[in-house]
């Protein structure tokens, strides 16, 4: 992945002082109508001299030419910020509010952008070894915008008594940048200085093959040169850490999996599993489903592979659209945003009987495993956006796999070792967190689920919600899930009225995600599911017009009042309950 420009600033918010005085344009790093930076892909061969400015960079809109050591400094305080910090605050945040359906600011979820990594974007293409750090999920760099680890692309560390030299590992190669092993030389007897700092922030001692750190955040392990020592099989983050092993072995029992898998966002999951299929061979998706879904499914039909999308809920339409040729049959069950609900155990039988070299996949992230286990009911692969209900805070971002056979898990794990995204150790540990809540949670989420669509059916609402007596599916879902889910939505019948409800709403934050402890409101037409031409939607009956709430554990009579009052602004409800 190559960098064309730096990714977009956070708007400015100007000083309301009117007696404030303003830096000599000469010495401003920059100005408010003064271009964005534009990042300059490095020559790792020719790196620059010490305490000096390429040309390159110095030809970017930087400001004044001052020495690196000046620029590493400064160059941060660029990035604009309300309370104007002195250096880049830590944004460790899922999401970003929106001030309407259609407003939508420069930033609306972190795996598309970040205050933090816009900050560390900014770094001139001098430092030619984190150039690309702010848009690459690596195992080196964490997913998470709070641990920016700048790390060497190649080259040595000196110490005292030896030298420690950055490897690349064949195994381990992804677009154009390649993962490091931190090797320990055969003559050392011990490495006590900080000059690993760098690469662990941490010293290392003859007695430690890991950098002591009590949540195991380090990447690195140390293996001695010899060819006479086995490898210990710690390598580096993308194969086995502490953190990840925890995370990976804890997610596989509650899924009831053989074996699960840790990887830096849900997309990044689904992506691995698309990985499986190759050129000439077909996926069987549904019409409702999720927007990023749709938008990679799209992007797999540009490498010869091709997406059948039918109503996943119907399975005369399932059975139809199934053949030798098809690899794979991905469900969402409830579907996103319309709560449809496919019969997977239906699904996994028409599967095997026509096409049966075919893997069954479930997004299962609506429901999480605590209330839906789809690999008890025969499917191959359960994945989840780790961002919602696991995590529950939306303060990181990522996704796990879960797999029914070793087969199918040997191949997964070659493909994340291959391809780099696993996640990261910081951020396994707080996802480890996040599931210790994940029953709690849940349990009051839909328990406020089902008191909110109550009363917006009693309005005479059109709701879709499978907790709902009248959910024309719900014996279906009853019979595969124990509990209806936080997430649910409903039709105004007008997209004026709708986007009135959404904008009056107070205590629900305008946003496309769900799952995290607070309640959130948006329009999947113009959010979520925009990428979907407007013509697609139309054919696939995705109602314009249509609300998605994502339910929290506030109490459920404020959120109650609260929609009340909206639907009041909007004119669709009476001002008295």
């Amino acid at each position: 992945m190559q960098c064309t420009s730096a990714p977009p600033s956070p708007p400015h918010t100007p000083s309301s002082q009117s007696g404030s005085v303003q830096p000599p344009s000469s010495a401003s790093s920059s100005s408010s109508d003064s271009a964005p930076a534009t990042a300059v892909a490095p020559n790792p061969a020719t790196p620059p001299a010490s305490g000096t400015v390429s040309a390159s960079a110095s030809s970017t809109s930087l400001g004044p030419r001052y020495r690196l050591a000046t620029q590493v400094v400064t160059l941060e305080s660029s990035l604009k910020d309300p309370y104007n910090p002195a250096s880049t605050p830590i944004y460790q945040t899922a999401t970003f509010k929106q001030t309407s359906a259609d407003a939508h600011g420069e930033y609306d979820y972190t795996r598309s952008g970040n205050p933090t990594r816009t900050a560390l974007g900014k770094i001139p293409s001098c430092i030619y070894f984190c150039i690309r750090m702010f848009e690459l999920s690596l195992c080196a760099i964490p997913s998470s915008p709070s641990h920016p680890n700048p790390t060497p692309s190649h080259g040595q560390i000196s110490t005292k008594h030896d030298r420690c030299e950055c490897v690349a590992l064949e195994q381990c190669i992804s677009s154009d940048d390649r993962f490091l092993n931190t090797k320990q030389s055969s003559e050392t007897t011990e490495i006590t200085q900080s000059s690993f700092c760098c690469l662990t922030c941490m010293s290392i001692s003859q007695s430690m093959t890991l950098c002591d750190l009590p949540s195991h955040v380090d990447c690195g392990y140390l293996e001695n040169h010899s060819p006479r020592i086995r490898s210990s099989g710690n390598v580096w983050l993308c194969s086995f850490m502490n953190n990840v092993v925890s995370l990976e072995k804890h997610v596989a029992k509650l899924c009831g999996a053989h074996r699960a898998f840790a990887v830096s966002s849900g997309m990044s999951a689904l992506d691995v599993i698309t990985r499986l299929v190759r050129t000439g061979q077909e996926i069987v998706a549904g019409t409702d489903i999720y927007g990023g879904t749709n938008r990679l499914l799209k992007f797999l039909e540009g490498q010869g592979i091709h997406t059948k999308h039918v109503d996943t809920t119907d399975l005369a339409q399932v059975a139809e659209a199934l053949g030798t040729n098809t690899r794979l049959v991905l469900l969402e069950t409830p579907t996103n945003p319309l709560i449809r609900v496919a019969d997977i155990a239906g699904v996994v039988r028409l599967t095997r009987e026509r096409a049966p070299n075919a893997l069954v996949v479930v997004d299962n992230t609506m429901m999480s495993p605590y209330l839906q286990r789809p690999l008890e009911l025969g499917v191959d692969i359960e994945y989840h956006s780790g961002t919602k209900y696991l995590c529950g805070h939306h303060d990181l971002m990522a996704g796990v796999i879960a797999v029914s056979s070793p087969k199918v898990a040997d191949d997964v794990y070659f493909i994340i070792n291959a391809s780099g995204c696993g996640l990261a150790p910081f951020d396994c540990w707080l996802l480890l967190r996040g599931i210790k809540t994940l029953g709690v949670r849940m349990e009051k989420q839909q328990q406020n689920a089902h008191r909110v669509a109550q009363f917006l059916e009693s309005t005479g609402l059109r709701v879709h919600y499978p907790g709902l007596a009248s959910f024309p599916q719900k014996a279906l879902h009853d019979s595969q899930s124990t509990g209806a889910g936080a997430v649910l939505s409903f039709e105004t019948g007008s997209t004026e009225t709708s986007q009135l409800i959404v904008e009056a709403c107070k205590l629900f934050s305008i946003s496309v995600s769900f799952g995290c402890v607070n309640s959130l409101i948006s329009m999947p037409c113009r959010m979520s599911h925009a990428s979907i031409p407007a013509h697609v939607r139309k054919e696939r009956a995705l109602p314009e017009d249509l609300i998605r709430l994502c339910i929290g554990i506030e109490d459920a009579e404020d959120l109650v009042e609260d929609l009340h009052q909206a639907l009041v602004v909007a004119k669709v409800a009476a001002p008295v309950l």
